[in-house]
C-alpha cells in the first residue's frame, strides 16, 4: 500500500497523542464550565473613551477601546475635524507608551553621595522641592512641551505664584522660519491652516507633509482626496528636495536637488512667473526681488521650471516650505521665497487660511529657547515637563545643569530626566485630564482612559500641590477660582468660557465648529526689505557632502523610540528598521569606495560626528547625505538606548551655516553591518503586482475581466474543485492604490489589534518578523527607479486558496463566509501552506515570544496569542466580524454595510480600504469589485480567486504648454 504524505502525518499525530496519553500525566477527564461565573470572569463589553493624541503636536482625536479596566486599542475619532477617524503609526503606539516596561512608577531623587537615583515618597518630594521653591521667589522657570488650555494656564499660574513669568513651550520642530516669514511679509507670525484637499496643485520644497510636517494625518486625508480621480481630473503634486522621502515618492514628479538649492528653484520660479505675467498678487514687491535672478542657476531644465510656474499660476495652487528641524538664514530665506510664491499664486486667503492658526504658533522660537537656557543660574528652580531638550539640543546639557534645582515631570527616564535632581512620575496622556487646541477653534478634550499605573500623579495636580505646599494660591484668572485639581480647573475653565454640554463634549471628544464655519482670512502683503540671493556655486571635496536631516514617520523627534512597534515598523521607502542608516548616492559611494552596509562616519565642521551603516541609493541628490532623527538615545529605555545614531548631534550651533544643516565629511570606519530590511526586494520583476495606468487611459477605462470569489467565478474547464457554498456572507476588501500613501498606519493597527509579537532586530533581519499586512514600496520598473507606489499585501482570502489543499491536518480551511481561516490548535508547523502561498502572506512562529508583563495588558482578549511552531496570518479581523454579527442578532437586524471595519480599514488616514459583504449587491465593496474600471487582482492568472481587489495607481504624464 502506498502511504500518502497526508496519511503519514495523520498516523504520526495519532501516535504522538498515544505516547502522550501514557506519559504519566493524568487527564482531568472532562471540563466543567462555570454556570455562574465569578465576578472577575464576567464577560465585559467593550467601552470607547474619547481623548486626544499627544504623540506629536498635531492633536488628533482618539477613541480608546477599553475592556475589563484596561485599554487595548487606539482608533481615530471619526467626528474629529483633524483626522476624521484616521490615526498614524505614532498615534497607534500610544498604548505602548502607557504600558512601557521602562516607565518609571515612583518618585526618584538623586543621591548626593553616589549620584544615582533612589526611590522616595511623594510627601518627601513635596517637602523638599517646596522648601527650595520658597527660597527661589522670582527664580522659578518652567520648560514644557507644547501645551494649550488648562495645563498651559496651570503652568503659567504656578510660575506667577512664585513671582516669575518664565514659562517656555518647546518643541524640537517649531517651524520658526515659516512663522518668521509670515510675520515679515504678512504681519502674521503664525502657522496657518491649509486646505490641501481643495488644491489643484501642490509644490513642496522639502516639506514632508504626509509624514511629519505640522499635521500629517490631516494632510494625508486631504492629499488623498486631492489626488484621486474626480470628473476626469487629478490634483498635481511636485516635490523639490534632496531625498526621496515617503512624501516625495507620492509626488507626480520628484526633482532631486542639493540641500539649500530649493531656494534657487523657488527664486527661479518667481522669476519665470514675473517675466511671463503669471503673478496674481504682489508684483510690485516681487519684481525687485527677482530682478537679478538667473533661472539657469536653479539647476533644473527651463521646460520643467515653466511647467511648474504655469501650474502655480492656475487657481488653487499652493507651495509648502521645509525642511522640518532647520533654522537659520538658509531656512529663513526659503520660507520667505515660498511665502512670496503663495502670494503670487493667490493662495493666501483661499488654500492658506489665517483664521485658524496652529498651536505650534505658540511655541518658542530659536532665539527664545537660546535666551531661556542661557539665562539659567544656580539660584533657579527649573521645572521640566515631558520634553527632552538634552537629546534634541545636545548643547543644552551644560546649560540645564547650571540651574540650582532641576525637577522633571515625566513618564520615562530620558536624557533630560537623567540630569534631574528630582524625577516626579506623572500620568501618561491616556491617564490624564486636559485639553489641546491644535487649530484655533478646535478644542479637543483629554480624559483618563483607564486608572493610572503606578504611583504617578497628574502633572497639573503636581504643580498645584507644590504651590500649595508653600501656601501659594493658583487661580484661573485675576478674580477666578482656585481649583484643587486639573480636572476641576479644566471643567471650570470650560464652563466659564460659555461652553455648554460638558458631559456631551467628553463623549464627543471636544468642541469644534460644524463644517467650514469660520470665514477664511487672508493677510496683506507688507513692504519688507528682503535680501534674497541665489546660492553661490556650491563645490564639495570628494569626501564632503551637504547634510540633510529628516524626522522619521515612526520615531518623529525620538520620543517614541522605546516602543517595539515603532522600531520594527519598516521605513516606508527603504523598508529599514531597528537602526540608523545614511543615504548616499552611488556616485559618491563609488568615489569613496563605500558599499552597502559599510559603517561610515559623518563629521560636521564643528568636529561633531556620528556613525551609521551606508545605504547606497539613487533616491538622494548626488552631493548629499541624509540620516533621520530619532535614534541614538543614551537613555529613555531598553529598546531605545545605544541604538543607532543621534542625528541631532550634527545640528550646528546657531544654525549659521551653509545650507540647512551644513556640510559634512564622510569617512569609512573599516567596519560593516548589514542593514535590517523588511523586504527582500522591492522590484516587481515584470510581474505587474502593483499596476499603473496613465491618466488618459484611466478616464476611458472599462472594467476588465475579473474572476470573482463566488460561485459565478467557477467554470468546469478551469477549476478542479466545486465552488464553495457561502452562508449569509462573503467578506471581501478593495484597496485603492491611488489613495495609498505608504504610511504603514494599517500595519501598526494590525499589530495592536491582533497581538502580533515584536521579534527584535536580529530576527527582523532574518526575515522572521510577523506582520500580517506588509506595505511594499514597489518600483514601477527599472527604467524609472524613482517612481514608487505602495502595495498593501495581506492574506487574499482566496476562494481557491493554494494553501488549503496542502495542509495535512486541515489547519488552513475555507469557512462558510469565505474566510481563509487558520486553526491554530490544529497547526503542526509543516509550513507547506506558506510555501504554496503565491502572495507570501503567512508568518511562522520560529520561537516563543516573551511578552513583558506590562505589555500583556495591551493584548486583545478576543485574539489568541500564538506560540512557537504555529502559522499565522490575516483573518480579516474575524473577532470584529463576529462582534458585529452578535450585535445585529441581538437587535434583530442584518449587519449593515460598513459596520464591520477591520483594524486596517478603521485606522487608515487616507481611507484606502473598503470592506464588506460581496453577496450584498448594494454594498460598497460589491459595487467596486464588480463595476470599478480600475479593478484588478494581484496574480489573477493563477486563478486563486482572491477576495481582495486592487484599483490601479494612476500615472500623470508630464505635460506642458510649451
Amino acid at each position: 500500500m502506498t502511504l500518502s504524505r497526508r496519511t503519514f502525518m495523520k498516523v504520526a499525530a495519532i501516535g504522538g497523542a498515544t505516547l502522550a496519553s501514557d506519559s504519566g500525566v493524568k487527564s482531568v477527564g472532562k471540563l466543567v464550565p462555570s454556570v455562574n461565573l465569578p465576578e472577575p470572569l464576567q464577560p465585559a463589553a467593550w467601552q470607547t473613551v474619547a481623548t486626544t493624541c499627544r504623540e506629536c503636536p498635531a492633536g488628533c482625536g482618539m477613541h480608546i477601546r477599553q475592556v475589563n479596566g484596561r485599554i487595548t486599542k487606539a482608533e481615530g475619532n471619526p467626528g474629529h475635524p483633524v483626522n476624521r477617524g484616521g490615526l498614524c503609526p505614532r498615534g497607534q503606539s500610544a498604548l505602548q507608551g502607557i504600558y512601557d516596561p521602562d516607565r518609571v512608577s515612583g518618585v526618584r531623587v538623586r543621591d548626593e553621595s553616589t549620584g544615582a537615583f533612589r526611590q522616595e515618597s511623594w510627601q518627601k518630594a513635596m517637602e523638599e522641592i517646596g522648601g527650595r521653591l520658597a527660597k527661589a521667589d522670582g527664580r522659578v522657570a518652567v520648560l514644557s512641551r507644547l501645551e494649550t488650555g488648562s495645563l498651559a494656564e496651570i503652568m503659567t499660574a504656578f510660575a506667577q505664584s512664585f513671582g516669575s513669568d518664565r514659562v517656555l513651550l518647546y518643541e524640537a520642530f517649531a517651524y520658526d522660519p515659516l512663522r518668521k516669514a509670515h510675520g515679515l511679509l504678512l504681519g502674521r507670525p503664525i502657522i496657518p491652516f491649509y486646505h490641501l484637499n481643495e488644491a489643484a496643485y501642490i509644490l513642496s520644497f522639502g516639506a514632508d507633509f504626509l509624514e511629519s510636517w505640522v499635521s500629517n494625518v490631516q494632510f494625508a486625508w486631504q492629499f488623498a482626496d486631492m489626488h484621486e480621480l474626480k470628473d476626469g481630473r487629478i490634483g498635481r503634486f511636485d516635490y523639490v528636495g534632496p531625498r526621496l522621502s515617503m512624501t516625495a515618492a507620492n509626488a507626480d514628479r520628484f526633482f532631486p536637488v542639493v540641500p539649500g538649492r530649493e531656494r534657487d528653484v523657488a527664486l527661479a520660479l518667481l522669476k519665470v512667473m514675473h517675466a511671463e505675467g503669471m503673478i496674481r498678487n504682489g508684483r510690485d514687491v516681487i519684481g525687485p526681488v527677482v530682478a537679478n535672478i538667473d533661472v539657469r542657476s536653479s539647476g533644473l531644465p527651463g521646460q520643467d521650471l515653466r511647467a511648474m510656474a504655469e501650474r502655480l499660476s492656475t487657481p488653487k495652487a499652493v507651495a509648502l516650505a521645509g525642511p522640518v528641524g532647520a533654522t537659520g538664514p538658509a531656512a529663513d530665506q526659503l520660507a520667505q521665497v515660498v511665502t512670496l510664491l503663495n502670494i503670487a499664486a493667490g493662495s493666501i486667503g483661499t488654500i492658506i487660511d489665517f483664521s485658524a492658526p496652529h498651536a505650534l504658533s505658540h511655541t518658542a522660537g530659536e532665539d527664545q529657547v537660546a535666551s531661556f537656557l542661557n539665562t539659567l543660574t544656580p539660584e533657579d528652580v527649573l521645572i521640566i515637563h515631558k520634553t527632552n531638550p538634552v537629546y534634541t539640543r545636545p548643547g543644552s546639557r551644560a546649560l540645564i545643569r547650571k540651574a540650582g534645582l532641576v525637577v522633571c515631570l515625566g513618564t520615562m527616564l530620558d536624557e533630560t530626566a537623567s540630569l534631574a535632581d528630582w524625577f516626579l512620575p506623572v500620568h501618561d496622556d491616556l491617564e490624564s485630564w486636559g485639553e489641546y487646541e491644535p487649530w484655533a477653534g478646535v478644542r479637543s478634550l483629554m480624559q483618563p482612559t483607564m486608572r493610572p499605573l503606578g504611583a504617578s500623579m497628574d502633572a497639573g495636580d503636581a504643580l498645584i500641590r507644590l504651590a500649595a505646599s508653600r501656601q501659594k494660591v493658583m487661580r484661573t484668572g485675576p478674580n477666578g477660582a482656585a481649583p484643587g485639581s486639573t480636572r476641576d480647573w479644566l471643567e471650570q475653565r470650560w464652563r466659564s468660557q460659555g461652553r455648554t454640554g460638558w458631559e456631551e463634549s467628553l463623549r464627543k471628544g471636544g468642541s469644534w465648529p460644524a463644517g467650514d464655519a469660520a470665514a477664511r482670512q487672508g493677510a496683506e502683503l507688507r513692504q519688507a526689505a528682503l535680501s534674497l540671493k541665489q546660492s553661490a556655486g556650491i563645490e564639495f571635496r570628494s569626501d564632503e557632502a551637504a547634510l540633510w536631516l529628516w524626522p522619521s514617520i515612526m520615531l518623529f523627534d525620538g520620543r517614541t523610540a522605546n516602543r517595539g512597534w515603532m522600531q520594527e515598523a519598516p521605513e516606508p521607502v527603504s523598508t529599514f528598521a531597528w537602526d540608523s542608516w545614511i543615504d548616499l548616492h552611488p556616485k559618491k559611494a563609488q568615489v569613496l569606495g563605500i558599499e552597502e552596509g559599510d559603517m561610515i562616519e559623518l563629521s560636521s565642521l564643528e568636529n561633531l560626528s556620528i556613525q551609521a551603516s551606508a545605504r547606497v541609493t539613487e533616491e538622494i541628490a548626488a552631493e548629499a547625505v541624509a540620516i533621520s532623527f530619532g535614534q541614538g538615545h543614551t537613555a529613555l529605555g531598553s529598546l531605545a538606548a545605544n541604538r543607532g545614531a543621534n542625528a541631532f548631534l550634527l545640528l550646528p550651533a546657531g544654525m549659521k551655516v551653509e545650507g540647512y544643516f551644513g556640510r559634512v565629511t564622510i569617512k569609512k570606519t573599516g567596519r560593516a553591518e548589514a542593514n535590517a530590511a523588511g523586504m527582500s526586494t522591492t522590484q516587481q520583476h515584470e510581474r505587474e503586482l502593483l499596476q499603473w495606468v496613465n491618466l488618459d487611459q484611466a478616464r476611458t477605462m472599462k472594467p476588465g475581466p475579473l474572476t470573482l470569489p463566488l460561485e459565478e467565478g467557477y467554470t468546469p474547464e478551469r477549476d478542479l474543485y466545486p465552488p464553495h457554498k457561502h452562508k449569509g456572507h462573503r467578506w471581501a476588501m478593495t484597496i485603492d492604490l491611488q489613495r495609498c500613501i505608504g504610511c504603514g498606519a494599517c500595519a501598526i493597527a494590525c499589530y495592536a489589534e491582533n497581538n502580533i509579537a515584536v521579534v527584535g532586530k536580529r530576527r527582523f533581519r532574518e526575515g522572521r518578523h510577523l506582520p500580517w499586512l506588509r506595505i511594499v514600496p514597489y518600483r514601477r520598473h527599472d527604467k524609472d527607479p524613482l517612481r514608487i507606489g505602495w502595495l498593501p499585501m495581506l492574506c487574499q482570502h482566496c476562494d481557491s486558496a493554494p494553501c488549503e489543499p496542502v495542509c495535512p491536518v486541515f489547519a488552513s480551511v475555507n469557512n462558510e463566509e469565505g474566510l481563509n481561516a487558520q486553526i491554530y490548535n490544529r497547526c503542526i508547523g509543516t509550513r507547506y501552506c506558506s510555501n504554496n502561498c503565491p502572495y507570501k502572506v503567512r508568518r511562522f512562529n520560529w520561537l516563543n515570544i516573551k511578552w513583558e508583563q506590562q505589555l500583556t495588558w495591551q493584548l486583545n482578549p478576543e485574539v489568541t496569542v500564538r506560540v512557537r511552531g504555529v502559522m499565522e496570518k490575516c483573518t480579516f479581523c474575524i473577532q470584529r466580524i463576529r462582534s458585529a454579527q452578535h450585535r445585529a442578532k441581538r437587535e434583530n437586524r442584518k449587519v449593515k454595510d460598513g459596520e464591520v471595519q477591520p483594524a486596517c480599514v478603521q485606522s487608515c488616514p487616507a481611507k484606502v480600504f473598503t470592506f464588506g459583504d460581496l453577496l450584498d449587491p448594494a454594498s460598497k465593496v460589491s459595487k467596486i469589485t464588480r463595476e470599478h474600471p480600475r479593478r484588478y487582482h494581484v496574480l489573477e492568472e493563477l486563478n486563486t480567486k482572491p477576495a481582495v481587489t486592487y484599483l490601479f495607481r494612476i500615472l500623470q504624464e508630464e505635460k506642458s504648454k510649451t
